[in-house]
């Protein structure tokens, strides 16, 4: 049989896919850790001229969690349309449609509960297909736990907050790259309800962030303690528990203020990073702690 070389455009076309092969994976890992404006910016650049299924899917999800459910749901419908038979474009469907039938008071409660589910993707490559895969948050905890590296500032500049921040109820540490809050009470109930003392804490932390002076970079930490939950819970595991009180933390700002929510990033150590000083008790470790840096212009 005789041997054919490739033409130049076959040749070009076969680089230009696993170009877009290596920029999805990087756009999965970026998303995964939280990352979510630089995989935007990454799935919406020169590497995918035309947007593929798995391309669209990521860039859903990723809509899905800061909120944005019409454009997460156009690129669902459109990935949908180029791929009629993947069955998980259409449940994701499905849990927009939930989502924008309901009351509005149920919208945050809601959209947590489902959005938590649907926020980590994986993308292998499997018989030279890229494909998105729909991961629950305990199957992939792995992925989260570790935060993503804070934006890069110059120690020599001032962090764009009031150098006088005061939040009921909590103690601000100021260093040369990052702010963080951390509350010596704890936030919820139980789960993932905040306490009222929470919200006020919460509303203040907000307009803080709102009347920011630079842009800014805020990562929602989740924190439990290092049993194991309860076998009735709702959540499986420390981790996903960690990572829906930082959703829950966040869902409570998205409402309240007008904090870009661009800004935020979620993780969660779970049980690898519990809150287990002695002077931590039970009801402390029900919190979140909020690490902010300097964002990118």
């Amino acid at each position: 049989m005789a041997f054919t070389a490739p033409t130049g455009d076959e040749r070009q076309n076969v680089v230009a896919t696993a170009c877009s092969r290596l920029a999805l994976w990087r756009a999965t890992d970026l998303a995964r850790c939280g990352r979510y404006a630089e995989a935007e910016a990454l799935l919406n650049g020169q590497e995918f001229p035309t947007r593929t299924p798995a391309a669209l899917d990521l860039l859903a999800r990723i809509r899905a969690q800061q909120g944005r459910l019409t454009d997460a749901e156009a690129d669902w419908r459109e990935a949908a349309r180029l791929e009629p038979a993947n069955k998980s474009y259409q449940a994701c469907l499905r849990r927009i449609t939930v989502i924008q039938r309901r009351p509005r008071r149920w919208v945050v409660a809601l959209a947590t509960a489902i959005l938590i589910a649907i926020i980590v993707v994986v993308a292998t490559l499997k018989n030279g297909t890229s494909v998105g895969q729909l991961k629950g948050v305990a199957n992939d905890v792995s992925d989260v736990t570790t935060a993503p590296p804070a934006a890069s500032v110059s120690p020599k500049k001032e962090l764009p907050l009031d150098p006088a921040l005061s939040i009921p109820g909590a103690v601000v540490e100021r260093g040369e790259t990052e702010t963080a809050v951390a509350f010596r009470f704890g936030l919820f109930v139980d789960g993932t309800r905040l306490k009222p003392e929470a919200k006020t804490a919460l509303d203040a932390l907000g307009r803080q962030l709102t009347a920011a002076s630079g842009p800014l970079a805020v990562t929602i930490v989740g924190f439990t303690d290092d049993l194991p939950v309860a076998p009735w819970s709702r959540y499986r595991d420390n981790a996903e528990l960690g990572l829906a009180r930082a959703m829950a933390a966040y869902s409570y700002l998205r409402q309240a203020t007008s904090v870009d929510p661009h800004v935020f990033t979620l993780r969660t150590s779970g049980a690898a990073d519990p809150l287990t000083t002695p002077t931590a008790n039970a009801l402390d470790r029900r919190t979140v702690e909020f690490r902010i840096s300097r964002g990118k212009r």
